[in-house]
């Protein structure tokens, strides 16, 4: 049976009015974190998600919500924590007090300038049942300035020509996998203009047009991962970032095209996230003013 947890500020509150009582408000939910935790709740955090989202439900467990944003009024009875996310100063008053944490997805590269995981880390409660779950993604960019991809746990780094390389190398896959004139080109060649001549006709496709759109859906639907320059960076980066985790916790998990196991706006059957599971190193909360 769910415990039912009474809160000690049960009206609503509007923090937008009144942004100096930030602090304090933050207190108190801290005490109303700690009066869960008593009565042997699991204490859950729904990072970037506003006040008026919705949570999960979960018996034994309270869910709250923590984003940089505050688009209205607290509701009563909902403990939603207002703060940046990269702020380790804000942070530190919430050592030690957590057992899980959901980042939204698509969230995580607004935090990853911050090495955002060993400080995540310490704001569990030490115990084997921390769990952080986050999409995989990271922080892109492209430069001129690099002729090979640098990579870290949260960033990868292009050579400024990365799209160039990749298009000609799925061009010269096609040209091997699909010769023009063979019999496995003209039989693909005629399941796609089937599929597409409703298009086709409306938009005056030529010869040359068809025969280049083909080519672009046969890439798209069939070309080799293994064969994209980009796909063993992306694998090595993933192993950057599970070595990185793995200081922190004992288990570290990669789970690609699954549906992210909470509910959110971006969902799909080819999401990609890590599930991190039990505190390795015990995490130098520092709590002592406030968990006394």
């Amino acid at each position: 049976m769910a415990i039912k947890l009474t809160f000690s500020l049960n009206a609503p509150i509007n923090l937008l009015t009144a942004p100096e009582m930030k602090d304090e408000y933050h207190d108190a939910m801290i005490q109303e974190m700690k009066k869960a935790r008593s009565l042997g709740m699991k204490i859950c955090v729904f990072m970037c998600k506003t006040e008026n989202e919705e949570l999960p439900k979960e018996a034994g467990k309270l869910w709250l919500s923590w984003d940089k944003e505050l688009t209205g009024t607290i509701p009563a009875g909902r403990i939603h924590l207002w703060g940046n996310l990269t702020d380790e100063k804000h942070l530190k008053k919430f050592n030690g007090l957590i057992d899980e944490i959901a980042v939204d997805q698509s969230s995580v590269k607004g935090f990853i300038s911050s090495d955002f995981i060993p400080r995540f880390a310490q704001l569990f409660y030490p115990s084997p049942d921390a769990k952080l779950t986050f999409e995989n993604c990271f922080f892109e960019t492209y430069s001129k300035n690099v002729n090979q991809p640098v990579i870290d746990a949260y960033s990868i780094q292009w050579p400024e020509n990365q799209m160039e390389m990749i298009g000609q190398k799925q061009h010269e896959w096609f040209a091997e996998t699909y010769t023009k004139g063979s019999e496995q080109y003209n039989q693909k060649f005629s399941q796609f203009s089937e599929r597409i001549k409703i298009i086709a006709h409306r938009q005056q496709w030529d010869e040359n047009k068809y025969h280049k759109q083909f080519r672009s859906w046969i890439i798209q639907n069939e070309f080799p991962q293994e064969k994209d320059p980009g796909y063993l960076v992306q694998r090595e980066a993933n192993e950057k970032r599970k070595a990185l985790l793995e200081k922190y916790f004992q288990s570290v998990k990669l789970i690609e095209n699954q549906l992210y196991p909470y509910e959110t706006k971006l969902r799909s059957e080819k999401d990609c996230y890590f599930v991190a599971q039990g505190l390795k190193i015990k995490p130098a909360a520092d709590n002592e003013s406030l968990q006394g």
